[in-house]
């Protein structure tokens, strides 16, 4: 089965997320390290493509501002999201993770927050909303500077069988 990416724009900013740029055309928001904020992404609906009983993904693109940080501070992503099914009740997922500053990081180098979401989360032709925000007030982020969050995110998906002869 193939894996396929669904890359998602940002949408209206949560909390204190300035308007920025990651190198010079890379549409991003900044978040202070001491603040909650980021942007929802969608609404969007499932491709019928998509695999449901197989794991999936959320990748976020962060670079970080300028200053000095330790190899290892933490910065810590959260996405959340609601479900909507066609003739059900709307469900929510809350998936955080902490991503480790790697041991060197330029300013304006893009890394790649992978988040992963279990399988029978989403079924193909629900809608779904996003919210992508920072942490700064999670006692998991350590990072002390600010931190860019590109102003997309990507759902990577296994694509459905489409052959009797697929594993």
């Amino acid at each position: 089965m193939p894996t396929l990416t669904l890359t998602l724009p940002a949408g209206r900013a949560i909390g204190i997320a300035a308007f920025s740029t990651i190198a010079t055309n890379v549409d991003s928001r900044t978040i202070l390290p001491t603040a909650n904020a980021g942007f929802f992404a969608g609404p969007f609906r499932i491709p019928y493509s998509f695999e449901p009983s197989r794991p999936s993904s959320l990748t976020v693109f962060i670079a970080r501002g300028a200053g000095v940080f330790t190899p290892g501070d933490g910065v810590a992503i959260n996405v959340a999201g609601s479900v909507c099914a066609p003739a059900a009740a709307a469900s929510t997922f809350n998936l955080t993770t902490i991503f480790p500053a790697p041991t060197t990081w330029p300013v304006d180098v893009i890394e790649p927050v992978l988040i992963d979401i279990d399988a029978n989360v989403f079924e193909p032709g629900d809608t779904i909303g996003l919210q992508v925000i920072r942490q700064g007030l999670n006692t998991g982020d350590t990072f002390p500077l600010n931190v860019l969050i590109a102003a997309s995110v990507d759902l990577n998906f296994r694509q459905r069988c489409q052959a009797v002869c697929c594993p």
